[in-house]
């Protein structure tokens, strides 16, 4: 038997067993880190869905409270919106004193 075509063999082997894993674990990375890239994109586009919404249901809100403040001092307005009450009770829309409701104080700094 011929010593040094023993362990060639055994070598080669070895550098064919290197090479298979290696093939398989790349291939393992880039699937992976295509998964996380993909996730990642997602991930961003489904906060800019949820920043969307969070803005129009504030604006909303805010128009439905500057709607139910101008319904006290106006009120043949209460027909139109009071259909609408329970909805805006649902949907947590609350009555806010905002800046636009409540008029300036004046400067008596300024000149007139």
């Amino acid at each position: 038997m011929n010593k040094s075509f023993s362990w060639a063999s055994v070598l080669f082997a070895l550098l064919a067993l290197n090479l298979v894993l290696n093939v398989f674990f790349t291939y393992r990375f880039v699937k992976l880190t295509r998964m996380a890239r993909t996730a990642a994109a997602s991930a961003a586009s489904y906060q800019q869905t949820t920043a969307k919404i969070n803005q129009n249901r504030l604006v909303v809100g805010r128009m439905a409270a500057e709607a139910l403040q101008y319904s006290r001092n106006h009120p043949e307005l209460n027909r139109i919106l009071g259909p609408y009450l329970p909805l805006y009770k649902d949907l947590n829309f609350t009555i806010h004193q905002t800046a636009t409701n409540a008029l300036p104080a004046p400067n008596p700094a300024l000149p007139r």
